[in-house]
């Protein structure tokens, strides 16, 4: 695992009964894209294959997150 990388995902995340499994590993995944500001902007691509899902489901869990 020498390309292991980490992601910072908020603690509260965690605990939201709110959030979906799919929403909760969409948010981790922006997290391993982030800044030291916490700025990311990986493609609905990238973020699909990282997570075994679609641009549309990823899109659609990003929605959820932001709404």
């Amino acid at each position: 695992m020498s390309n292991a990388r980490f992601s910072i995902t908020q603690s509260s995340a965690v605990r939201d009964t709110r959030i979906t499994d799919s929403q909760f590993r969409t948010l981790a995944a922006l997290g391993l894209y982030a800044n030291k500001d916490g700025w990311c902007f990986p493609s609905l691509k990238l973020l699909g294959r990282d997570i075994g899902k679609s641009k549309q489901a990823v899109s659609k869990s990003i929605q959820k997150l932001v709404g």
